[in-house]
């Protein structure tokens, strides 16, 4: 399998994991150790052992190395993937795989601190991570078809308009029992 499939794979699943991390008024240093705890119970929920620089050992397919902020994964012929959690416009070369968690700062007692929620598991049209905060469901009010307006367009796609439910302002007029259309409870 291609490097760049590979990493894509092991960045998406990263993501996944580290999503779902929560965690409020961290410093810096307390932040980096909440993100390689959760990067190492990743690693053991596929059953790959990790070495101190997070390193994750396979037997069927290349290393993946993670480095977590500015430090520099190593280990030669490895998936390489880094791990982001402040702003940064800092370019990832090529293949190395960007997994972003996405945090919020403030200032308390002089010392900046930040804080993680769980975040919608969507993507953007950009291809970002939705940084919106997540319904029951795992997807945010714009994601969640549970309170999309759900008609089907002339097209035949799914109308997607955030509306809490209720079929969008093109849409009223059409009943809910028509091909293709369903109407949606809320949580």
């Amino acid at each position: 399998m291609d490097l760049f499939v590979r990493t894509a794979r092991a960045a998406d699943s990263l993501s996944s994991w580290l999503r779902r991390m929560t965690f409020k008024d961290l410093l810096p240093h307390q932040v980096v150790a909440e993100i390689r705890r959760h990067v190492v119970a990743w690693a053991g929920a596929h059953g790959w052992p990790v070495t101190a620089d997070l390193v994750c050992s396979r037997t069927d397919a290349p290393p993946i190395a993670i480095a977590i902020g500015d430090d520099e994964p190593s280990a030669a012929g490895a998936v390489v993937l880094r791990v982001r959690w402040r702003d940064s416009r800092e370019l990832v070369p090529a293949p190395i795989g960007l997994v972003t968690v996405v945090t919020t700062s403030r200032v308390v007692d002089g010392l900046r601190r930040y804080s993680a929620k769980r975040s919608c598991r969507a993507r953007t049209r950009q291809g970002r991570l939705c940084p919106v905060g997540p319904r029951s469901s795992g997807l945010c009010h714009l994601h969640d078809p549970k309170v999309q307006c759900g008609a089907t367009k002339r097209d035949g796609s799914r109308c997607t308009a955030p509306t809490g439910g209720v079929r969008c302002t093109n849409h009223r007029g059409r009943s809910a029992t028509q091909p293709g259309d369903a109407m949606f409870e809320l949580d």
